[in-house]
């Protein structure tokens, strides 16, 4: 059996809230893309996500549209590049009766097949003026943010993690494993489950288990699962060469439990995730000049509102200028947030002529939150201290004055577990102050 793609409505932009599924009529679609015919139609049209076909990885390879589509996603960049959102968004619908091959896992005779379609995940929250393709996942009202990016939450849902399998008499089906796959900021791909994906009228179609959605080599059934979602390719460009060894390995090290729903974004944040802050960054990268630049030409709340800790972080790492940028930063009325303090200190300690640079960058934080200050001290940044061969025990004794027995006990930690790393030198560096 085959199925219709799952269609955004063009009017509105989005899918509907009450059941994460549009209605289509066959009619509405081109005569020769009519895959089904409506009379044989027994349930919602969101129910017949079962494979377009049944054919084997080894032999998609060979298609034309196949080759195309890996030569495509090279070219790929970031959702922050308008002509990779705008492929992207289109995918779905474009190549909805396509299948995709991605990696076999030779031991168990199963391959993994990305099968185009809009996302069907519960919309959560609504947006005004909302963004038809780029949303943020959630789970329990949270945001969940996937990496470090200047858009750590935005993803577009592409389509639906299917397994290839040999069922003997009946031959080679390509069964729904009941998770979605979303594309992050950078162009990773994750795989996302949907809980809808219980409710169904197919049974042996649905939720078919499979080794990859049991990292941890247990025993699972169709219909179970042991996360919510995890990461499988590192960027869609490398999706031809990532092996099934590769992507088992990455959803091991980021499966994430959790129900995940989608949130709409409004068009006015998009733009400032992907294009403001992009250029805020490079302002303060630029130095003084251009972030001084970058002040003049937009509104201060755009300015207080898009600041990052990547962006302290930058100014802490900046040669010539960097306590000055970070003076701005910090006296912007939007550093509000002691959460940034952490990877400021640790962007200071690992800089050029941090002795220097680390007590200034250390006062301007204490000015405006003395205690979240000496607590952000993290053991990151005192293992820095500790293995700086020129100035290291000068900032280790700055350290220990201002944090404590927080920071002595960070050096303990140093010491008894990177025994591997500690010279004597270390040693003897790290003695003095315990």
């Amino acid at each position: 059996m085959t199925h219709l793609p799952s269609v955004k409505n063009p009017d509105e932009g989005f899918h509907s809230m009450e059941t994460g599924y549009l209605d289509i009529e066959a009619s509405k679609l081109p005569a020769e893309e009519v895959l089904v015919d409506e009379n044989d139609l027994d349930c919602d049209v969101g129910d017949f996500d079962i494979a377009v076909n049944h054919t084997r990885n080894k032999d998609l390879r060979a298609r034309e549209k196949v080759e195309k589509f890996f030569r495509d996603v090279q070219t790929l960049k970031s959702l922050a590049d308008p002509s990779t959102c705008e492929w992207l968004g289109g995918f779905p619908l474009d190549m909805y009766n396509e299948v995709f091959p991605l990696f076999d896992d030779d031991d168990s005779s199963t391959g993994y097949q990305l099968h185009p379609s809009f996302t069907n995940l519960p919309l959560q929250i609504p947006a005004a003026n909302p963004h038809p393709e780029i949303f943020c996942l959630s789970v329990a009202g949270e945001k969940i943010s996937l990496n470090e990016s200047f858009g750590p939450h935005l993803v577009m849902g592409i389509g639906r993690l299917f397994v290839s399998t040999n069922c003997g008499n009946d031959g080679w089906l390509s069964k729904w494993t009941g998770y979605e796959v979303f594309v992050d900021y950078d162009l990773g791909l994750w795989m996302v489950f949907d809980d809808q994906s219980k409710s169904h009228n197919h049974g042996g179609w649905y939720q078919f288990g499979c080794k990859l959605l049991s990292p941890q080599s247990q025993d699972l059934q169709d219909g179970e699962r042991t996360f919510g979602y995890a990461k499988f390719c590192n960027k869609i460009g490398n999706i031809s060469s990532n092996s099934f060894d590769n992507a088992m390995e990455l959803v091991r090290k980021t499966q994430t439990s959790g129900s995940a729903r989608i949130n709409q974004i409004g068009r006015e944040e998009i733009i400032e995730t992907l294009h403001i802050r992009p250029a805020l960054m490079d302002a303060i990268g630029g130095g003084i000049a251009t972030l001084s630049k970058f002040r003049r030409t937009h509104n201060p709340d755009v300015f207080r509102r898009n600041l990052t800790s990547q962006m302290f972080v930058r100014a802490a790492e900046h040669k010539e200028h960097g306590c000055t940028i970070l003076s701005i930063l910090l006296h912007s009325q939007a550093f509000k947030d002691s959460s940034y303090y952490q990877a400021t200190i640790e962007a200071a300690v690992k800089s050029q002529d941090a002795e220097f640079k680390l007590w200034r960058v250390l006062l301007m934080l204490g000015v405006e939150n003395w205690v979240a200050m000496k607590n952000s001290i993290s053991r990151e940044a005192v293992a820095h201290a500790v293995r700086n061969e020129e100035g290291g025990r000068e900032i280790l004794g700055f350290l220990v004055r201002i944090g404590g027995n927080a920071v002595k006990n960070h050096i303990s930690s140093v010491l008894d577990e990177d025994v591997d790393k500690n010279t004597q030198e270390i040693v003897k560096r790290c003695q003095e102050f315990l």
